[in-house]
């Protein structure tokens, strides 16, 4: 079992790579939305998977992103292939996740993103430095 700190919030907010978006975008998708917000999800997941050791539970905003992450798949191939990477974390490691919608204004997580970190001010966290899951480059944070 690999050795955990005794920081239990960890948190991460980037900018993703022009290269990715433009891939995205080449596919025909007006919004990018859907897929930025479902590749931090999974993003979340394969980062944390040595932290996440039984059950987590993800808390997502967006429709389209929960009823995806829910049943593991979408008709969209974009999503599909942020899904699959999902896959190839757990694989490996193993994971009961429960997927639950909160609002925006009710996520923890939502000012990160938006690169407002005052919301974490009463507690001691962790900011990861991940890296890209495609390009295996690190993201720039926000």
């Amino acid at each position: 079992m690999p050795e955990l700190d005794s920081v239990s919030v960890r948190a991460f907010a980037c900018f993703l790579p022009k290269d990715l978006m433009d891939a995205w975008s080449q596919s025909g998708k007006k919004h990018l939305i859907g897929p930025v917000e479902l590749y931090g999800v999974c993003l979340a997941r394969c980062l944390w998977k040595d932290h996440i050791l039984d059950r987590a539970i993800f808390f997502i905003d967006h429709g389209g992103v929960l009823a995806a992450m829910i049943s593991g798949s979408s008709r969209d191939s974009t999503w599909r292939q942020i899904l699959l990477k999902l896959e190839e974390c757990d694989a490996t490691n193993h994971c009961l996740p429960w997927y639950a919608r909160v609002p925006s204004p009710s996520n923890l997580s939502d000012g990160p993103s938006r690169g407002e970190w005052s919301i974490l001010d009463n507690c001691e966290y962790v900011r990861d430095h991940p890296r890209c899951l495609f390009l295996d480059v690190p993201l720039v944070p926000t």
